[in-house]
């Protein structure tokens, strides 16, 4: 009976073809059952309208990366495409970072690669490989209708899983897809989100069918993968899923591999073990599992004689996990042994790999674009490696990164972008290359150079300019475009547009679930209310940043930390009157910025306090809330002094207190005056005469200027209510909290396994367990 049901539904899909969009059925079945002798199957795949393809998955065997669909290709390009690969390529808008790894893969099955992955770009790059897939089926589609049936889908990689549902979503009447799915088996836990969206998806369609019970069980050792493990063919797989970016389902048989090799006594030789212990670092680092990949390390350390590229290998890897942690100066020294072990044997390209491991370091990995204070010294003899050895992304990089990072260089943005010549050349080959992401983050980077610098005309137009460049304005770093753009707004004046823009930036991201991200939106919604002078509409979004923060267990937002924030609670306290709420913030503020306190104390010198972690944010906020609280107690001769410190802090926070640049001289103002300084009245009066219409002249003409450029957004766009955003807060809690339990549970799970190991005693074992856990933090 299964055998009929499963024919149906293949003729179902067949037939469909040409005509059908979302072309597909997801088939259910009980117990193990096998496709090859069914009638459909034997019958269409000697069809000539359309391209047939069956493929079952083998419970033995490793599942390879976008396996079958890769294969799929290849077959239908020789087959029915007269161009070269490149061009295939070039009209599918495959990413030119990862052509190499397709062409290495179509032309000898196994994958290669130009240029090292950044971490900051997997995310990037996995979407961008899925997207050219999608693609290259589509256009070969158009050649010839294909039907792709998967039987045994459950042993399917991630990243076949992740395609899968991609290809679901796709309005494509020439593509048709059968699933079969086992349900007696279970899908790994990393794949759940994958299958579960896969299973909402045609759910929703009505095209999830149940045939029956197979009647066969599995055999007890038909998920042996390890007779795979040991062959060169097995390796080949692993290889090819790290070079395909599918980081779980290389690292859940990795793991396997070595958990095996360390308590089940598995044997492969030395020298396979040592390819295996380099894709396990690669995939631990790249999945910013820092701690595991140090761990591997110490494994390859005690076999780097089995090549002699291994001591190179060593240092690299162990200075790269040190500067994704952080640790820059540790990083350095392996960086430089890892050089010497290059020029010891003689190989160009490796002392080229840790000259620029080194200037990466410099950079802080480039995860960050807050770090950039100053320039960083580039050799000449690099930048020419970097162009011939093809490091183009790595060479874009350098000049968004190292060069044009000082505040008067970045201000003749606005005139012409040709003044910054290095950053310009970074861009352009960001743009040679397809790397949107990279360019986003370069005009973010003279965003937050420029506004922290209140320099908010270039900041806005770089805003415009990433706005522009996006494909996917909905996406989460659209929703972020939209709040840089009202909060650039906000500072030049424009208060009542800039809260449009927020409204937008608010709805884009609840569609998308970031709460994160919303947080700091309202953050930003707190500083344009505290302009408008509506400081109880500043406190409930206040409130929302900090409910965010304690749901969701984090120390700080990216745009401030808990300093700043008890600082703005206690600010719009007393401007409310409420001496009782202000005085418990300053508290709460003070803890955070006892460091602050403590170095004035040691050095009795204001300047030595000023780092460009902006702690003189924190500082302004806590005296002047200081100082209006003395004001508020009548005690004058307090408050002046309090004011005079917040002056100080004033004047280093640059263009960062817009917010309450103007309250800030009013209040002054108005103590000078109940202490009868009227000269400093005047003084102070002048002073803020002066920047409003400085501001105001200034601003408003560069505003409009560039209303004509500003995205679209409704006028009408209206703030989403508390209740909506709470529910979401609540939701993302409680899926983080069961995240973080389930993490407690395996790694006790673990432990217990290794307990158990051999007969060691727990004191024992644990004795070691904490020796590891310290040399990997």
């Amino acid at each position: 009976m299964i055998e009929k049901y499963y024919n149906g539904v293949i003729e179902q899909v067949a037939g469909g073809i040409g005509n059908v969009e979302h072309n597909s059925i997801l088939v259910r079945y009980s117990n193990d059952f096998s496709i090859w002798d069914l009638e459909s199957v034997n019958h269409y795949k000697d069809q000539s309208d359309i391209f047939f393809t069956c493929h079952e998955f083998s419970y033995n065997k490793i599942a390879e990366a976008y396996e079958p669909y890769l294969g799929l290709i290849r077959q239908m390009f020789h087959k029915y495409c007269s161009g070269t690969l490149e061009e295939f390529m070039e009209e599918c808008d495959v990413y030119k970072l990862q052509r190499p790894v397709f062409e290495s893969y179509f032309e000898k099955g196994f994958c290669e690669r130009t240029e090292q992955i950044l971490i900051d770009e997997v995310e990037y790059e996995q979407e961008r490989m899925r997207n050219s897939i999608v693609t290259m089926l589509q256009k070969l589609s158009e050649i010839r209708p294909v039907v792709i049936v998967l039987n045994r889908f459950q042993l399917a990689s991630k990243s076949t899983m992740q395609l899968s549902n991609s290809l679901l979503q796709v309005k494509n009447k020439n593509i048709g897809i059968v699933l079969g799915v086992n349900d007696v088996q279970s899908i790994p836990e990393f794949a759940h989100e994958e299958w579960d969206a896969i299973c909402e998806s045609m759910d929703d369609r009505n095209m999830v069918y149940h045939i029956g019970n197979a009647g066969r069980n599995m055999e007890p050792d038909v998920m042996d993968y390890y007779s795979d493990y040991e062959s060169d063919d097995g390796y080949r797989k692993l290889n090819n899923l790290v070079y395909f970016l599918d980081f779980d389902q290389a690292d859940h048989h990795l793991s396997k591999i070595e958990r095996r090799i360390k308590f089940d006594n598995f044997t492969i030789s030395e020298k396979k073990h040592y390819q295996l212990l380099l894709l396990q670092i690669m995939v631990s680092v790249l999945q910013r599992d820092i701690a595991k990949a140090l761990e591997s390390c110490e494994d390859l350390e005690k076999l780097q004689d089995q090549e002699k590229e291994g001591a190179f290998y060593y240092n690299f890897w162990m200075a790269t996990s040190y500067m994704y942690l952080g640790k820059l100066e540790e990083a350095m020294i392996y960086v430089q042994k890892a050089k010497e072990c290059g020029e010891a044997l003689g190989d160009d390209f490796l002392v080229f790999r840790a000259e620029l491991l080194k200037a990466q370091n410099q950079m802080s990995g480039w995860c960050n674009i807050f770090f950039c204070a100053q320039d960083i010294e580039i050799s000449d003899k690099l930048i020419e490696k970097l162009n011939a050895y093809h490091y183009k992304n790595h060479l874009a990089h350098i000049y968004i990164y190292a060069y044009d990072n000082k505040p008067e260089i970045v201000a003749k943005a606005y005139r012409s972008e040709a003044f910054l010549i290095y950053f310009s050349k970074g861009v352009a080959l960001a743009k040679e290359i397809g790397n949107e992401q990279l360019i986003s983050i370069a005009y973010r980077k003279n965003i937050m150079i420029a506004s922290t610098n209140g320099e908010y005309e270039v900041s806005l137009l770089y805003s415009i300019r990433t706005y522009e460049a996006m494909k996917d304005v909905d996406s989460v770093e659209g929703g972020r475009i939209y709040s840089g753009i009202a909060y650039n707004l906000c500072a030049m004046g424009e208060n009542e547009r800039a809260q449009s823009y927020y409204n937008k930036a608010i709805k884009i991201l609840c569609k998308l679930r970031k709460p994160e991200d919303i947080a700091e939106v309202h953050y930003n919604m707190s500083l344009n209310c505290v302009m408008l002078g509506q400081y109880d509409k500043a406190q409930e979004y206040l409130t929302q940043c900090m409910k965010a923060i304690e749901k969701l267990h984090l120390n700080s937002l990216r745009v401030c930390n808990l300093s700043k924030l008890y600082g703005l609670f206690a600010l719009v306290s007393i401007l409310q009157g409420n001496r009782f709420n202000c005085e418990r913030y300053l508290y709460s503020c003070r803890q955070f910025l006892n460091y602050i306190f403590e170095k004035e104390k040691t050095e009795n010198n204001l300047a030595t306090v000023h780092d460009y972690a902006k702690a003189d944010d924190d500082m302004f906020l806590y005296t002047f809330s200081k100082a209006l609280l003395a004001q508020h107690d009548g005690d004058n001769e307090e408050a002046l002094k309090l004011y005079e410190q917040a002056d100080i802090y004033l004047k280093r926070a640059e263009g960062n207190q817009f917010f309450c640049y103007v309250l800030f001289r009013r209040n002054r103002m108005e103590c000078f005056r109940n202490a009868g300084k009227e000269i400093l009245y005047e003084q102070e009066e002048f002073i803020l005469k002066q920047y409003e219409e400085t501001h105001r002249i200034m601003f408003h003409e560069y505003a409009e200027d560039m209303k004509d450029l500003l995205p679209p957004v409704d006028d009408d766009c209206e703030e989403l209510s508390t209740r909506e955003i709470e529910d979401l807060l609540k939701q993302e809690s409680v899926e983080r909290a069961y995240k973080s339990k389930k993490e407690q549970l395996d790694f006790i799970s673990i432990w217990q396994k290794l307990i158990d190991v051999n007969g060691i005693t727990a004191k024992r074992d644990a004795q070691y367990g904490h020796e590891d856990i310290f040399k990997s933090f």
